[in-house]
């Protein structure tokens, strides 16, 4: 087991993971320099051209899985999280010589569906669990999807899953938050104008079992640890707060060293 502070940030495609983990090393480096960082990648999809401390395409592909078992994106992608399983206590025994304690910032796979829906997720999960003790998730909301109503819910509904299937705390965080419509920000910590709102869509039947999920949600919305990331504000905005919860959920001691 590795007692290093590790943040798992989750979300759908195109939430802003990777951006975040950039942001957060940053951060993290220039704010408590006695921390040092490792930068990991876990999505075998991913196109970019950053310089990971350590990543799963040093392993496999999403693209050599598709190649090699014939099996398009969403196949690959579960078969991906199988591979992920099997080569996770080698890909992290590199960890174990670190002397420092080290931040481990983690990049999931740009899809949750599989690790909400599948029993490699399942498995990744309870190995995460079981190797790093000291893990805080961060699930990203991005903007442009809570000016929608449903997808909002459906956001709601994903975290729901997530917090019974990922046995950690897990803080909700709103990237891309400037773009937010001015009169959709009320809505978000509101279930009762959330609700209205939807009723507004006038989806039929469809607008009924949003308004179910919102009332599931009720309980759940007023307990959300709310995170605002700007997107395309310099320097990055809201991981103050971000690392206030960590503190809090860590131990309350307000200390990061």
């Amino acid at each position: 087991m590795l007692k290093m502070p590790v943040l798992l940030i989750m979300g759908p495609a195109g939430s802003g993971k990777t951006s975040l983990v950039k942001t957060l090393a940053t951060y993290i480096q220039s704010e408590h320099v006695s921390s040092p960082v490792t930068t990991c990648n876990l999505d075998p999809g991913i196109e970019d051209h950053y310089e990971w401390t350590m990543d799963i395409r040093s392993r496999f592909t999403l693209r050599d899985i598709m190649e090699q078992e014939k099996l398009g994106p969403n196949g690959a992608m579960v078969r991906g999280y199988e591979r992920l399983v099997q080569h996770f206590d080698a890909f992290f025994s590199s960890l174990e010589p670190l002397e420092d304690p080290s931040w481990l910032l983690i990049d999931t796979p740009g899809q949750v569906e599989p690790l909400l829906f599948s029993a490699s997720g399942n498995a990744l999960m309870e190995k995460m669990h079981y190797s790093f003790p000291d893990v805080t998730g961060i699930f990203l909301m991005p903007g442009d999807m809570i000016n929608d109503p449903a997808h909002y819910a459906f956001l709601l509904m994903v975290y729901a899953g997530l917090s019974l299937k990922v046995p950690v705390e897990i803080i909700q965080v709103i990237s891309k938050a400037d773009l937010i419509d001015d009169d959709v920000l009320p809505c978000v910590q509101d279930a009762k104008a959330l609700q209205e709102r939807l009723l507004s869509r006038k989806m039929g039947e469809f607008t009924e079992f949003g308004m179910h999920a919102i009332e599931m949600m009720e309980r759940l919305i007023p307990a959300l640890h709310l995170v605002f990331l700007q997107a395309n504000a310099e320097p990055a905005t809201g991981l103050d707060d971000l690392f206030d919860i960590i503190n809090e959920l860590k131990c309350g001691c307000g200390d990061l060293s």
